[in-house]
């Protein structure tokens, strides 16, 4: 036998076997198979197992378990029909392919857990993935926010010693002021001396008021007397219903301010009006 022969049976085998991975193997089916069958296995002739594994990958699953049933019934219906070579050829066909739809089914079994294992894995580690990449941006956050707070704090602290310097800078040069009045006492009247020296305790008290306020400001804290019976009610930071004239919200808020200097301006009037 040559090995176009060979060839051309391979091939007629391939055709049978997909002939009978069907639903209904009819009759005259068979009657060709058994024809087909007495050609191919003569004179000694074996099928290559490989075409066969080929043929067999090449199907589908529902097509694969036709084959598998509908071989054994080919081999039962017409097995008596045939010569014993061929017999014994169909037979040898029948096992190879149940044993390569067998190890076929087996392999797929095995990989579709190794392929679930691994699908399991890739989505946990998906997930500690988007966990950390979280954790990540959560954390940049918070330092960037940190950073920013920290920069802000330097930026106020900064700002609330130079004030504190400018009040210090304030009470040095107002007591060195009220140092030189002092010194001229014996040249002006008395009444005079206070007048002065209310103006300039006038000035120098508001001028530290504003800088004490500035920190306030700063800080977030606040310096005003609470007017109202509602705690939460402020006439800077909250809303208020009173529509207070602007003095008497001074009166309200700032009184200490509010009557420091009142007392400073009438000492200055006073003193200038027995003064003339």
């Amino acid at each position: 036998m040559t090995s176009t022969d060979g060839q051309f049976k391979n091939g007629q085998i391939q055709k049978i076997i997909k002939s009978i991975a069907v639903p209904q193997l009819d009759d005259s089916v068979l009657k060709e198979q058994i024809a087909a069958f007495n050609e191919i296995y003569v004179d000694e002739f074996r099928h290559s197992y490989t075409q066969i594994l080929i043929t067999i990958q090449n199907l589908g699953d529902s097509e694969r378990d036709l084959l598998m049933t509908n071989i054994e019934q080919v081999l039962n219906s017409i097995n008596g029909q045939l010569t014993s070579e061929a017999q014994e050829g169909l037979k040898k066909l029948s096992d190879h392919i149940q044993l390569d739809i067998s190890r076929l089914n087996y392999f797929k079994k095995e990989f579709s857990k190794d392929a679930s294992k691994l699908k399991d894995r890739i989505d946990k580690a998906q997930s500690e993935q988007t966990n950390a990449i979280l954790k990540f941006t959560t954390l940049s956050q918070q330092i960037s926010k940190h950073e920013k707070d920290i920069s802000n704090v330097k930026s106020e602290h900064i700002t609330i010693l130079g004030i504190f310097a400018a009040i210090m800078a304030a009470g040095v040069g107002g007591f060195t002021i009220l140092g030189n009045v002092a010194a001229m006492a014996e040249k002006i009247s008395i009444y005079r001396f206070f007048a002065i020296t209310s103006f300039l305790g006038f000035i120098l008290f508001n001028v530290v008021f504003m800088l004490i306020y500035m920190i306030a400001r700063l800080t977030g804290k606040n310096i005003y007397t609470d007017s109202h019976k509602d705690i939460n009610s402020d006439c800077v930071y909250s809303n208020c219903d009173k529509n207070c004239w602007g003095i008497n919200r001074v009166r309200k808020r700032l009184p200490y301010i509010f009557w420091a200097n009142i007392v400073l301006i009438a000492i200055v009037i006073i003193s200038l009006l027995i003064s003339m």
